[in-house]
């Protein structure tokens, strides 16, 4: 699947399997955008999470508007915050552990 954003096109697999350092030098040298990385990651996540439900609240609008005023060029005076996307390497599922009492010395 092909991911156009307006100055380039992104391979939704390969982004998917990029690390966050390299998806970070593709955008910096304008052959990758943010806008097609948040849409790529949001795919995922609308394809897993009714199953992995790693999310309490999510707001595809106001990611994909905020990587848009990242965008080199970009005029937006009113931006602040930053789009965080973070990748576990590990397939373990997480477990829950019983709290136990801090003893008090």
């Amino acid at each position: 699947m092909q991911e156009t954003t307006g100055r380039n096109t992104a391979d939704s697999t390969a982004v998917r399997q990029m690390s966050a350092t390299r998806m970070a030098a593709l955008i910096a040298a304008g052959k990758l955008s943010s806008a097609a990385v948040v849409r790529v990651c949001l795919e995922r996540i609308s394809a897993l999470d009714d199953v992995v439900r790693a999310f309490v609240a999510l707001d595809p609008d106001r990611a994909l508007a905020t990587a848009r005023a990242a965008e080199p060029g970009a005029v937006s005076p009113n931006w602040s915050g930053s789009v965080v996307i973070a990748r576990s390497r590990s397939r373990a599922r997480p477990t829950s552990r019983p709290s136990s009492p801090q003893s008090a010395s």
